[in-house]
């Protein structure tokens, strides 16, 4: 069973971009990936990550969807989604944003289709979840999510020509006729809090 939030587009204004990126589900498709990197080890949470082809898994899992990227995580890492109340601006830290005018200065981050965050967030994100640490005011901005309940995956790796360092993904999936990438929410959060300038 698959459950859609998705972004309609309205009076939001044009979409923010990123000079130069690749997006690794259109590079795998192209045969070059930028951001992609073997990981052997496995904080016990989320996905496996040693990957015997053509083996399942079977669980609920969400997509979270930033723009042409599409990453897969385990439902139990990814907190309850909400809608964005407002505009975002920068925040004092960078890579973090907060809302306008709000009181309690909750933080946001926006990732962009290299995995890295954006400085201000994209117009057409504003579906929110929380990852990983229970607690953590830290909210995610997206342009859609699915609800993946009970499905079966069948990871493969991406090959080994196409990873780099540091990357929080090794593995994809194909949902939908597109392409995802398996992941869980720590090495998300580090891949993208190490891209902070």
């Amino acid at each position: 069973m698959t459950e859609k939030l998705k972004f309609q587009p309205g009076e939001h204004g044009e979409e923010a971009t990123q000079d130069e990126a690749i997006s690794p589900a259109a590079g795998l498709a192209n045969g070059q990936v930028a951001g992609l990197s073997t990981y052997s080890g496995n904080s016990g949470k989320g996905l496996p990550r040693e990957v015997d082809e053509g083996a399942t898994q079977r669980g609920n899992y969400v997509m979270l969807i930033a723009d042409t990227l599409h990453l897969v995580l385990p439902q139990q890492e990814v907190g309850a989604a909400e809608y964005l109340e407002g505009k975002l601006e920068a925040g004092g830290e960078s890579g973090f944003m907060r809302l306008h005018g709000d009181e309690h200065p909750r933080r946001y981050a926006a990732l962009s289709a290299m995995m890295t965050l954006h400085p201000l967030c994209p117009a057409d994100r504003f579906m929110v979840t929380w990852l990983g640490e229970d607690g953590d005011d830290l909210g995610w901005c997206w342009n859609e999510l699915q609800i993946l309940i009970d499905v079966e995956l069948r990871p493969q790796p991406v090959p080994k020509v196409l990873l780099a360092p540091n990357s929080p993904v090794d593995q994809y999936v194909e949902f939908d006729g597109k392409l995802a990438f398996l992941c869980n929410a720590q090495q998300l959060r580090t891949f993208a809090f190490a891209s902070r300038s």
